[in-house]
């Protein structure tokens, strides 16, 4: 899989993005079951859209992706959420996203990009530069904190 274009996301695109992520996050069996018992939980707010932290994959004009980034108060960044379309995973979809939202964090200051991930995305998220920095707990259990250097770049 090649992806064409990675671009900032347009806020009528919101809701087409969030069947994104519902299949995406439906589709990962360590996900389902939170999800189903809690589907409140799939949304991306509309501020990370006025904010242009919100950005998608194109494949030949075909939105097949995105991810979101937040400003964390101490200047750095926090990668809240990437999903791809589940036809188009571990064809480097993924991976893209996760550099351009690098990319994104620097050009806004952050010098560490972070990730609250479950446990059975640990391995995507080393692939993709991160490493684990510890174990948190969140209103549904204990999640990875992981984090990726961004001065290195």
């Amino acid at each position: 899989m090649i992806v064409h274009r990675i671009r900032t996301a347009s806020p009528h695109e919101r809701l087409f993005l969030i069947e994104i992520q519902r299949r995406a996050a439906l589709a990962n069996t360590g996900d389902r079951d939170l999800l189903t018992a809690h589907p409140e939980l799939i949304d991306t707010p509309a501020e990370f859209f006025a904010a242009g932290n919100v950005l998608v994959a194109e494949c030949d004009g075909v939105v097949i992706g995105f991810a979101t980034l937040i400003l964390r108060e101490d200047g750095d960044a926090e990668l809240e959420g990437l999903f791809v379309e589940p036809s188009h995973w571990r064809q480097g979809v993924g991976r893209a996203l996760a550099e351009a939202i690098a990319t994104r964090a620097v050009a806004l200051g952050a010098r560490t990009l972070y990730v609250v991930g479950n446990p059975h995305a640990e391995g995507f998220y080393a692939r993709a530069g991160f490493r684990l920095d510890g174990v948190i707990e969140t209103q549904f259990g204990n999640n990875l904190l992981l984090e990726r250097d961004l001065t290195a770049r």
